[in-house]
């Protein structure tokens, strides 16, 4: 890990606040390695924390303020997850995904890169509406068209958002060597072509 856990007397009062918003938070139910770290990408982000505040607000407004209920966030965390080969991403959100209702199936076949086989008509809309952006950075016409009559506007723009909001997080992961705590699942080596 590149960015290990700051300790009390090496925060500033701006990196101790944030900590302990994290702490208070959902945040501190995140898988850390070491005893005192607050995990997953925070321990880096909390190197530039007015970045980290604004940061967390956005997690936040996904995760109470959004359209999209809990099931629907941690479906396309793990798709999220999948595209860029984050295992911490996969090892934390996996069991959120799993407990709001994902069914394991499910995600083992986005682990496989294998399209799920039941989904409901929420997830089918927006596995659709994922998958393109993430396979290849491009919406087209007709899925978009898809995804607006069945998911509203509103909603599509806060998928679009949620996919690369993780996308971000798991770019601070892979720069800060972030990996599955022990013991996590990981996803499966990829093969070359998607």
């Amino acid at each position: 890990m590149r960015f290990p856990f700051l300790k009390s007397d090496e925060m500033s009062p701006e990196q101790a606040a944030l900590a302990q918003r994290y702490r208070a938070s959902w945040r501190n139910k995140l898988p850390a390695d070491a005893e005192g770290a607050l995990g997953g990408p925070l321990d880096a982000m909390i190197r530039a924390p007015e970045l980290a505040s604004r940061i967390s607000y956005l997690s936040d407004y996904f995760r109470e303020l959004s359209t999209l209920n809990k099931k629907q966030v941690e479906f396309i965390v793990l798709l999220s997850a999948w595209a860029d080969s984050s295992d911490y991403e996969w090892s934390a959100h996996r069991p959120m995904a799993i407990a709001a209702g994902v069914s394991e199936a499910t995600a083992d076949a986005i682990a496989r890169n294998e399209e799920p086989a039941a989904l409901s008509t929420e997830e089918r809309a927006i596995y659709d509406l994922v998958m393109p952006m993430l396979r290849t950075g491009q919406l087209p016409d007709g899925v978009f068209a898809q995804a607006k009559e069945a998911l509203g506007e509103r909603t599509v723009v806060e998928v679009v958002a949620l996919t690369g909001f993780y996308a971000m997080i798991a770019r601070i992961l892979a720069a800060a060597q972030v990996g599955a705590p022990a013991g996590g699942a990981v996803l499966p080596p990829r093969n070359a072509a998607r």
